[in-house]
């Protein structure tokens, strides 16, 4: 009890979570995701925030779907962000 109360009380400790397992299911996999969800849902509630609607989000889809459409067409140009890092895989 004493470590955990040091690391939520000292300056720049964070609370940690460990888990594990002996194998990684379907089934394990899919409650690993549920916990950090309720984790994320969580902070936003505390923290007056709704965590799954913010800028970085929609940033963040922007990029996947550029990333998607460089590998879809298969351009390699190192003009793009997308393209250098293509040719680094």
């Amino acid at each position: 009890m004493a470590v955990t109360f040091k690391s939520l009380t000292e300056a720049g400790a964070h609370g940690k979570l460990s888990v594990l397992v002996d194998k990684l299911t379907p089934r394990i996999m899919g409650a690993l995701l549920a916990v950090y969800e309720a984790k994320i849902v969580f902070q936003g509630f505390v923290w007056n925030n709704n965590s799954f609607d913010q800028e970085g989000v929609q940033l963040g889809k922007v990029l996947a779907t550029r990333f998607l459409q460089a590998i879809n067409v298969g351009s390699k140009s190192a003009e793009t962000l997308e393209g250098a890092f293509l040719n680094q895989l």
